[in-house]
Formats: structure tokens, sequence, C-alpha cells
């Protein structure tokens, strides 16, 4: 039971530095966005239960919910499961919206997270003169005027290098990214500091 503390923000933290699963048939690190605009977050990190163990990172997770649904609507936040297998673990946390998984996050690692329109990812004062590519066309690239022309498409704006699932099809991505199937998008390219744009 030692650094429990440290528990959870251990295992972000590893999730933000290697974006990936811990192998042995491991999920693999994935944020999911619905239709709603509910996100669904799958943390897969190296566990060491030399320092903690799974109690302990239960309790912690489910304490840290607990004040932040304190201070917010009731369930924004709903730890879904922690599950330590042999070398890994993996973490299942639900958010009633993105500003959930914002705010609850960013005070965990400080990382930036947006999901809404364009309109409003402007208006929010994210900057959007960046350069994307076409989904469709991966020769076709698409500046600032062109992404506010799209106001009402919906854009993902973040930073953690791991896998985005879509409610619908991404039609323009930051240049250095994967897509898979249409509908989810792998953060691997760049600085981890960069960041990511999906319009879809």
């Amino acid at each position: 039971m030692v650094k429990l503390k440290t528990g959870l923000c251990a295992v972000a933290c590893m999730v933000v530095m290697t974006a990936c699963g811990a192998g042995n048939g491991a999920e693999e690190s994935t944020i999911t966005i619905d239709k709603k605009g509910r996100i669904t977050s799958v943390i897969v990190g190296e566990f060491s239960q030399e320092y903690y163990d799974k109690e302990d990172l239960q309790n912690y997770t489910l304490e840290e919910a607990a004040v932040y649904n304190a201070a917010h609507e009731e369930k924004a936040v709903t730890v879904s499961k922690v599950d330590v297998k042999e070398d890994y673990v993996v973490v299942e946390m639900e958010y009633a919206s993105a500003e959930d998984y914002a705010g609850f996050n960013r005070g965990l690692n400080g990382l930036q997270f947006f999901v809404g329109t364009v309109e409003e990812a402007y208006e929010k004062g994210y900057s959007l003169d960046v350069t994307l590519k076409s989904v469709a066309e991966p020769d076709k690239t698409i500046g600032k005027s062109e992404i506010l022309a799209m106001g009402d498409k919906h854009i993902v704006i973040a930073e953690e290098n791991v896998l985005y699932r879509l409610p619908s099809k991404a039609l323009y991505i930051s240049q250095n990214e994967e897509v898979f199937k249409n509908t989810a998008v792998k953060k691997t390219g760049g600085e981890q500091d960069s960041l990511l744009y999906i319009i879809y």
C-alpha cells in the first residue's frame, strides 16, 4: 500500500507516454465518443504490485471520482472497472460529457481535450490555424479558412497518444495520424504535447 496517491496518476502518465496496450492480449488505451457526447476512457498501463495493489488503486480511483462528482453533477464521472492482470492494469471510466473528461483529467495530468463543433472550438479560443488532411483523399489538405467554414461539423482536439473512436466517419485529421475503418483515429505522430485534430 505504498504510494497510494500516485496509483491512478502513474497509470495515466504511462498511457500518455506509451499510448499502447500492455501486450498479452490487453486492451488498447482508447477514448470513445458517443453520439450524445458522452466519453468512455479505457486506460491500459503497466502495473507493479510491488508498489500498490488493485484495492488501493480502485479505492483511490473511486475517491477521486466522488470528489469530482460532489463539485459537479451527480454521476458526471463513473468508474466502470479497475482490473489488474499479471503485469498491467485496465481502468475504464465513463464521463457524462467531454467537459467532464477534460475537467477530471486536467486535475490529474493537465492534458487538453475538447469535443464540440468547430464554431464552439473557435469561440473557446482553440487555435484552428492548422493544416489537416482529408481522410477520403489523403493528398488533399485544408487550412484555417476551410476549417472555419465547417462551423457545424464536430471536432476533437486532444493531446493524449491513444486511439479515438468516433460516433461517425472522420473527415479530416492531423497529417501524421492513422485512421482505422473511418471511425477510429490513433494519435501517434508528433511530440507528446502536440495536439490531434479530427473533424467528423
